[in-house]
């Protein structure tokens, strides 16, 4: 399941470049020929967090929600395991309203569902991991307590009040 931290790093950077351009990816991943297989993934993080503080710095919010879309669309590719086992699940009952109640009493760990009327709410809880994570991200998860992780803008804006971990 999912890819090494160098081949999301590589992929972070190929991303980086396809949208903002070789001269920005040069700046944005400065540092990452450092790290290697071995380095401590509280390092990987922080080197992460430079970076995407780094792009912040050099490209607008249409074109950082523009490669973080793309990031998202990749870690649904190599994690995508989790789809066929959704599907599993759905098969077990008769209606889409009953498999929607039984995931919302019972979501998967770290997670939490919400139905509204028609509208399911999807939200990731990290946090409820027992050691608790910070992040799903493996490039973000080691970054130490005392550094603020901050979302990236997108194209809808960035982080909401109350937003987990998003301040």
């Amino acid at each position: 399941m999912g890819r090494t931290i160098l081949e999301m790093i590589g992929e972070f950077g190929k991303n980086v470049q396809a949208i903002a351009g070789m001269g920005v990816r040069a700046k944005v991943m400065s540092g990452s020929d450092k790290v290697t297989s071995r380095t401590d993934p509280a390092v990987v993080a922080c080197w992460m967090k430079e970076a995407v503080g780094r792009l912040d710095g050099l490209a607008g919010k249409r074109v950082r929600g523009g490669i973080m879309a793309r990031c998202g669309t990749a870690c649904i590719r190599a994690n995508g395991v989790f789809i066929p086992r959704a599907e599993a699940r759905r098969k077990k009952f008769v209606t889409e309203d009953d498999f929607l109640a039984a995931e919302v009493r019972r979501p998967l760990a770290g997670t939490r569902l919400e139905r509204r009327g028609n509208i399911l709410f999807h939200t990731y809880t990290p946090r409820s991991f027992n050691p608790p994570r910070r992040c799903y991200c493996r490039l973000v998860a080691a970054l130490p307590i005392q550094h603020r992780i901050v979302t990236l803008a997108g194209p809808r804006g960035g982080p909401k009040p109350g937003d987990e971990d998003h301040e």
